[in-house]
Parts: structure tokens; sequence; C-alpha cells
């Protein structure tokens, strides 16, 4: 039964991204934007529930004006992970060939991997312990971080800044730094509401969170071929 070849179920599919779509509505509120996220708002941390933060005007500037991605579809998606499982596995080619590449946790694109993982990226998501472990949390030179950066084009960077207290800081540095060298990448941050919703969401399925936080994009916004390798670097 294992051997049967994948035959996609659409009404299942149509189903289950509806209903994504109704619990966790990633199209308008996945990020944080000008838009959603006025001053003055509170915001619950993710993984601190009983820790607040009130929007002030220095903050919210930080903030992209409106979702970057809101209503767009793609025929094709790629979300690759770091875990090192594609290495030789020739696979690049196949990853790049899609219409959106989400791309988890800074992983290495060169130095030979390209033919395993690919370059193309749309999104890039970067989590504290790797900032921390690669690039001290940016409390030293800058440089290093920002040359990192280069292989990433101008795709977008995704950062937990409200996932706990300590991120926020660290998230709020990168943004300066990506201004102040003037890289091309666009920061933007996870809606932490939207992060709970969508734990939540993955309960009730059955799975538990990793790198299904970032599959809502691609589920959602990708109409035929969805394409995971839990692997990079």
């Amino acid at each position: 039964r294992y051997n049967q070849t994948w035959t996609k179920q659409e009404e299942n599919n149509m189903k289950f991204r509806a209903e994504l779509r109704l619990k966790c509505n990633g199209f308008d509120e996945a990020i944080i934007t000008q838009s959603n996220t006025p001053v003055g708002s509170k915001l619950v941390y993710d993984g601190e529930k009983k820790r607040t933060l009130e929007v002030k005007q220095d903050l919210f500037n930080m903030f992209i004006k409106k979702h970057p991605f809101s209503n767009k579809i793609w025929d094709t998606c790629s979300v690759v992970g770091n875990s090192g499982i594609l290495s030789d596995s020739g696979c690049g080619k196949m990853i790049d060939s899609a219409d959106f590449v989400v791309r988890c946790n800074l992983p290495p694109l060169d130095n030979g991997y390209e033919k395993d993982v690919g370059t193309k990226t749309n999104l890039v998501t970067a989590n504290l312990s790797m900032l921390l472990k690669k690039f001290g949390v940016l409390m030293g030179r800058r440089h290093p971080f920002i040359d990192s950066l280069r292989q990433y084009g101008s795709s977008l960077l995704l950062l937990p800044a409200f996932a706990f207290g300590g991120n926020t800081a660290v998230c709020q540095r990168v943004v300066y730094a990506i201004e102040d060298f003037e890289s091309p990448l666009e920061p933007a941050f996870f809606n932490p509401q939207y992060l709970q919703n969508l734990s939540q969401f993955w309960r009730s399925q059955g799975w538990v969170r990793g790198i299904l936080f970032c599959l809502p994009y691609p589920m959602i916004h990708c109409t035929s071929k969805l394409r995971l390798s839990n692997g990079g670097g």
C-alpha cells in the first residue's frame, strides 16, 4: 500500500485549505503590518502568554506597511528546512523550479550546497538560536551577518520578534543592521497571535509544530504542488 502512486484529493485539499484560512487567516494576519497592528495595540508574546507589549511609534515604524503576499497565488511552492538531509541529493534545480521558495533558519546556500538545495529564495526565516550561535545576537560587528544575507537576495526575512521577551531587542537590531547597511532584504515580524492560532490548529489536526509554522504560506498560496524538504546544510 505504501508503493501506490500519490493522487491529490482535490476535495479534501480544498476543505483543509479553507479550514486553515478560517482558523488562522494567514493571508492577512501571519505577518505584523502597520495595517493590522496600529500604534497602541497590545501584543501577547507567543511563548510567554503573560508577557505583553504595547506598540509605540518607534516599534510601529519597523512594521512593514502591508502584507507582502496577501491574496497572491502560486502554482508550485518549495519549503526547505536545514537539517542536512539534502546533502548529495542533487535537488537544487527542482527546488529552484518552484514559483515560491521558503527557506527555514538562515540555511547556507553557497560553498557547494547549491546543487543540493538551490539558491532561489522568496522567504527565509531566522530564529534566535541561530542569531546567537552564528552572530552573537549582533552585539558585536555586524558585517558578517549582513554578508551572510547576500545569498538570499531581496527576499523577505521573517523574524520571531514576539515569541519571547528576549527576542524583541535582538530582532530590532537585525532590522537596524539591514537598514544601516542598506541590505535588499525586507525584514518582517511574525504575528504572535497568528502563531498561537496556528499552534492550536496543528494540535487539532494531531500534528506538532516545527517546520509546520512555515507551511500555511504555501498551503494557502500554492494551487498545485507543494514540495517539503527538511534539509539545507
